[in-house]
């Protein structure tokens, strides 16, 4: 974020505050992540520009442009379970969402996605003790409760091909978060392992789902494109503690916009 300190037609200088975090995605561990804040000043330097104009093609900006969209994704993310099981393993995702594109800059929606863990499966089939006795619940069906249900609501900055895109959403069908926290959030007391009660804490990541990442548009948002795909990376988490890494395809409809 940027705070304009000074402006005239020829420079500005601007005050500018971000913050940076880097992790592995929580595709080893541990994973002891770093989070930085940032300051800087930043100069601009304006340089005019004379243009032919041609009245015949003046465009009317006194209202903003407003389009619909309707978008769908398909990903592969990678994962290890924890510490004991630290063999990296895929994350199946599909997501589908409508919304709305505000001046070709700021994408907004709501959308619906699915998730299938490799590593929950595998545990849930395996003869581990902890699988057997604590969760042989999970065992009455493996494949359907390795999978995540949930909706989210997105924000998307368009910046010709490339964009920042964030997201936050709420889980409705986690089941096997409960393994994952069990394994993940204990110590060892007299050679035993113990692990923390599955609280409020715990609760609230099994149900708050978030992501981070890049875009890059095959066609610029500049344009207007009806039909756009995109290759995208992101980090997902849960109530911001990584969950996975993914690299994701996906698609945009976006109806022209009449005029």
């Amino acid at each position: 974020m940027y705070y304009d300190v000074a402006q005239t037609n020829q420079v500005a200088v601007k005050l500018g505050v971000g913050a940076t975090h880097f992790s592995n995605g929580h595709t080893r561990l541990p994973n002891h992540g770093l989070n930085s804040v940032l300051a800087t000043l930043k100069t601009e330097f304006k340089y005019s520009k004379k243009e032919h104009i041609d009245s015949n093609k003046i465009i009317d900006t006194s209202q903003s442009m407003t389009q619909n969209y309707i978008s769908t994704r398909f990903g592969l993310g990678q994962k290890v379970l924890a510490r004991g099981y630290n063999s990296v393993k895929n994350v199946y995702t599909a997501s589908f969402a409508i919304g709305k594109i505000k001046n070709k800059t700021y994408k907004y929606g709501l959308g619906i996605y699915y998730r299938f863990y490799d590593d929950y499966y595998d545990f849930i089939k395996s003869n581990d003790e902890l699988s057997k006795n604590q969760f042989a619940y999970l065992k009455e069906n493996p494949f359907h409760n390795a999978t995540t249900l949930g909706v989210y609501a997105n924000f998307e900055i368009l910046m010709n091909h490339f964009s920042v895109e964030t997201e936050l959403g709420v889980n409705f069908y986690k089941p096997s978060y409960k393994l994952d926290w069990y394994l993940n959030n204990g110590s060892s007391s007299s050679g035993q392992y113990v692990a923390q009660d599955f609280g409020a804490k715990a609760k609230i990541k099994q149900v708050i789902s978030s992501r981070l990442g890049f875009r890059y548009y095959a066609f610029s948002s500049q344009k207007s494109p009806q039909h756009n795909v995109f290759l995208a990376a992101n980090i997902n988490a849960n109530l911001g503690q990584a969950d996975f890494s993914e690299l994701s395809l996906g698609y945009v409809y976006s109806p022209r916009i009449k005029g």
